[in-house]
């Protein structure tokens, strides 16, 4: 099982509570999120949320955590986070599409995956972040593995690009980052 944590560097900050019910047995709690709708199916959250149920005392193989970290102004954690992200972007235009390295340079990453033109704005009540540009950050045990690039606007979230670390192309992060980004849309 993974440990996976949420959380947001925005004024506001994203947090989830979820009521819960006593199941038929009265043995445990089940959040709502979690349960079947009349129509047989689990939502998107119920699948995405499991790790996150897991009690804090247990013994956990890893960590999965996730973080929203403001891109454009740039916050105080994306400036300390941003040579370690470039070197992940680089890493996967590298070994994902050949690019050369004069290709995946600073600057163009600057460009591309940084620069906004987006002004900072107070997001919608209920939202999990303010409007503006942001990196999802994903990190697996400590060891950043995944961005997401991705801009809250007044209706929409609009994902930008994802770059990952391609020695976990196993994990599939390409796919779970778009899922990550559909629950987010569904917080809006």
């Amino acid at each position: 099982p993974v440990q996976t944590e949420d959380s947001s560097d925005s004024t506001k900050g994203a947090q989830s509570t979820t009521s819960s019910k006593r199941s038929e047995h009265g043995s445990e709690d089940i959040p709502d999120f979690l349960r079947v709708g009349p129509d047989g199916k689990k939502p998107l959250e119920a699948f995405l949320s499991l790790p996150t149920i897991a009690p804090a005392d247990a013994k956990l193989a890893h960590r999965l955590e996730m973080k929203l970290v403001r891109s454009n102004p740039p916050s105080p954690e994306f400036k300390s986070t941003f040579r370690e992200s470039f070197k992940l972007y680089q890493k996967y235009q590298m070994r994902i599409h050949n690019d050369t390295e004069d290709k995946c340079d600073k600057e163009t990453y600057q460009r591309f995956l940084c620069d906004s033109p987006l002004m900072p704005k107070r997001g919608a009540a209920g939202w999990p972040c303010d409007y503006g540009s942001y990196h999802h950050q994903y990190r697996l045990d400590g060891k950043l593995i995944a961005v997401g690039v991705i801009d809250f606007l007044p209706k929409c979230l609009s994902s930008v690009y994802t770059f990952y670390d391609p020695d976990f192309n196993f994990l599939s992060l390409g796919v779970y980052t778009a899922l990550r980004e559909l629950e987010l849309t569904r917080q809006m």
